[in-house]
């Protein structure tokens, strides 16, 4: 197991934010969890978080990445607090690895003499006394009658072109989004090639459709996880979960196992997503045109 931690910078103005990056290298077959946002409460900064998908990096590891983006609306010292990685490995119990803790200094974008670009720092000069000039009584009213007149006829040429309300477009369902990604996935045949990203492609596409389907955190969560989330929640009937579980046990197979399947097995892979998705996207319009009859 290896972790690494990069932040681009320590000290900001209030204008700038800090980018932080933990990259964890662990073996293929260990359960990975990358911090969250709710180990940096109470270093005041705002969190923004952003999980790159696993990738291999040969000699039987994966890499695991996540990104912050942390925002501070203040100037002073805020603490960057040590980051905890938990790990399991088939058969051991779950361990944790963390980094180390830093201390960021904001100083407003105003203080004489600090830039963090290198530049001169902006200095605020004196006003200079007023200067009277000749007043024109006639020019300010001639202004305000002419500006009087435009607003009159643009609001006229206004009501005449007003053009009727837009309705907002409807959103597009999940499963049309995860049909349309499974079709574009099977013409692309220089990633059906590489069967390592092709399975991670099939399986990421299912698991956006069952997230945004039945509102499951399935990106975030390991297969076993995401199968527990979705028996204990009752998303689906008994036979959906056999062929999810066998679907996803698939596609490990071939990210974690090294298993190298024929040509016709990954097109069943895509099959077997397409049929999931077409019925559990039935199961949802069924109430909808019983509803609709009655």
């Amino acid at each position: 197991m290896a972790v690494r931690l990069r932040v681009d910078r320590l000290r900001i103005t209030t204008a700038q934010v800090i980018q932080v990056e933990v990259a964890v290298d662990a073996p293929e077959r260990v359960a990975v969890k990358l911090p969250d946002a709710e180990q940096f409460a109470g270093s005041g900064f705002d969190v923004e978080l952003r999980t790159e998908q696993p990738a291999l990096i040969g000699d039987g590891r994966t890499r695991h990445m996540r990104r912050y983006r942390l925002e501070p609306f203040l100037a002073g010292e805020y603490p960057l607090p040590e980051l905890t990685v938990d790990w399991t490995a088939p058969g051991q119990e779950a361990a944790a690895l963390s980094t180390e803790a830093l201390v960021a200094e904001v100083i407003s974008v105003l203080d004489a003499g600090v830039r963090t670009d290198g530049a001169e720092a902006l200095e605020l000069k004196e006003v200079g006394a007023p200067i009277r000039a000749p007043l024109r009584w006639w020019r300010p009213a001639l202004a305000g009658i002419a500006a009087l007149a435009a607003a009159a006829a643009i609001a006229a040429v206004l009501r005449r072109r007003r053009p009727a309300a837009r309705r907002p477009a409807p959103a597009e369902p999940p499963a049309a989004i995860a049909l349309r990604a499974l079709d574009e996935l099977e013409r692309d045949g220089t990633l059906r090639a590489d069967l390592d990203r092709f399975y991670v492609a099939v399986s990421s596409i299912l698991r956006r459709y069952v997230e945004a389907r039945f509102g499951l955190r399935a990106p975030e969560q390991t297969t076993e996880e995401f199968l527990a989330a979705a028996e204990a929640g009752a998303a689906f009937d008994r036979e959906r979960q056999r062929m999810l579980r066998a679907f996803l046990a698939a596609c490990d197979a071939v990210k974690f196992a090294r298993a190298r399947p024929p040509a016709a097995e990954t097109m069943r892979v895509t099959a077997t997503a397409r049929g999931f998705v077409h019925a559990t996207a039935q199961a949802e319009a069924a109430p909808a045109a019983e509803g609709a009859a009655r």
